[in-house]
């Protein structure tokens, strides 16, 4: 059997014709799912970039690989399933995007393939992107939004071509993993015109920030301090439509070079996020909360002969047991202490027991102090911030999160069990430490390597003027809020 995993970046689950949405196009991760099997209730183990990636790489939490931060290394001592897969007899391969930080740049990867968006280094700069923005965040990431051109794009590109590259020059000799790492759809939010203009005019924005919750507040008061428009919404909307269908069509890519060369009857496909992007449900944007939009991923996984073609699989499951699921269905060593179980039994036995539970975190000292877990047990959905009020969802209900349950009398059971669920082993006042001990640390390495200006080779550089927006003339953004607002 060999392994191909495809991870997009801020994918939102629901953003797939598979999964019923009346507008977005992805013919090809739709027939992905009518081969195999979908996920619809699959979350990430954090809702950001880094953090995320090194959970799925270790199959831990970051309670357990300590990562909470984009600028966290994990550990070089913590094994990866490219270790356990490459102690199996796997050749494995990392195409692009893994966010991984530090002078380990492979963790267990027999060959890397290509440099990330992000440095490699706290110091290590940043790859050029529209004038103006910080990966496109914040208001900024709404108000330069549309139609146009942008880093990301050919990042895309570049990386789905080297990846078919190497499938055709692979030891066939060996069975592999290749892990192909996609930087869409993540802000900013830009995409080619053509995309544009499938998804101008058709996508409606789910504006509801009554009741919100008060931490995120200052990311409603930041948008509104820069005076970002309905309109703006609505275009940065299509251009991540857009974006998503571009996905898709690079993930047909990938999947014609393995029907090409004969390899799609024996290659377990996976298809899945980071996270996801919250879309302007809620009033908010980008990742970072618990809300279905930022906490839960797609996931569809094809393999013939012992995947069930045409699976929509109910139950509640994590990348930590996607890494899990990987290892056994390669045979390949478990990793030790995961937090991960593997589903492989669900396909060969529908009646298994399975503990419909799973848990997401998140923490950060980035312009304040915030820490929160989320947990899902069956179709309930808790969420403890520390120090603030705790949310409760019912999603069998209220699959849009409209109404928080966390007081409700009838509830109050409910809120007490999953309330000891997010506890069990996991300790917020600990976390809160351990954040501000690497804030601390954090200072110091940054202040290290930016007063080393160098070249970071695992920084991608994206061809001259390919940054650019194709509006109506005399567009102008309005001024925005770039530092310290979201």
């Amino acid at each position: 059997m060999n392994i191909l995993i495809i991870m997009a970046d801020q994918h939102n689950a629901r953003y797939l014709g598979c999964a019923d949405h009346p507008v977005i196009r992805t013919p090809n991760l739709d027939r992905l799912a009518a081969a195999g099997a979908r996920f619809p209730a699959a979350y990430c183990s954090s809702p950001l970039c880094g953090p995320s990636r090194m959970s799925f790489l270790s199959g831990l939490y970051p309670c357990h690989s300590g990562v909470y931060a984009n600028g966290q290394p994990l550990p070089s001592d913590i094994p990866t399933y490219a270790h356990a897969l490459g102690a199996a007899g796997y050749a494995t391969a990392l195409a692009g995007r893994m966010h991984i930080v530090g002078d380990d740049q492979r963790h267990g990867f027999e060959e890397k393939i290509g440099p990330d968006v992000t440095a490699s280094t706290l110091g290590g700069g940043m790859m050029p992107l529209l004038e103006g923005l910080h990966a496109g965040s914040g208001p900024a990431g709404l108000t330069l939004s549309g139609p146009g051109d942008s880093s990301y794009q050919h990042y895309d590109d570049d990386v789905v071509a080297q990846s078919c590259a190497w499938l055709r020059r692979r030891d066939a000799a060996r069975p592999f993993c290749l892990t192909v790492g996609l930087a869409l759809p993540h802000n900013p939010f830009v995409c080619a015109p053509d995309d544009y203009a499938m998804y101008a005019g058709r996508i409606s924005l789910r504006e509801d920030p009554e009741n919100l919750h008060p931490a995120w507040h200052p990311a409603i008061d930041a948008f509104k301090r820069a005076g970002v428009t309905r309109e703006d919404q609505l275009r940065a909307l299509a251009a991540y439509a857009g974006s998503v269908t571009a996905t898709d069509r690079r993930v047909g890519r990938l999947l014609d070079t393995l029907d090409q060369l004969d390899l799609a009857g024996d290659t377990l496909v996976v298809y899945t996020s980071d996270h996801g992007e919250t879309a302007g449900a809620h009033g908010l944007w980008y990742k970072c909360s618990a809300y279905e939009g930022s906490a839960a991923v797609p996931l569809i996984l094809r393999l013939p002969g012992r995947i069930p073609p045409g699976r929509l699989q109910p139950e509640c499951v994590n990348l930590v047991d996607l890494t899990a699921t990987v290892l056994d269905l390669a045979g390949a060593p478990a990793l030790p202490d995961s937090d991960g179980r593997s589903f492989r039994g669900l396909w060969a036995d529908p009646s298994a027991p399975w503990d419909n539970t799973t848990f997401c975190e998140y923490g950060t000292r980035w312009g304040r102090s915030l820490l929160l877990r989320m947990v899902r047990h069956d179709a309930m959905k808790y969420v403890y911030y520390h120090g603030q009020p705790d949310e409760l969802f019912d999603l069998a209900a209220d699959p849009e999160e409209r109404a928080n349950r966390a007081e409700h009398p009838d509830y109050q059971t409910t809120r007490q069990e999953l309330r000891q669920l997010v506890m069990r082993g996991w300790n917020p006042e600990q976390v809160n430490a351990w954040l501000d001990l690497w804030g601390r640390r954090e200072s110091i390495l940054y202040q290290w390597y930016a007063s080393r200006p160098r070249n970071d080779p695992e920084l991608y550089q994206p061809p001259p003027g390919c940054n650019r927006l194709d509006l109506a003339p005399g567009f102008k953004p309005k001024p925005t809020i770039i530092r310290g607002s979201y």
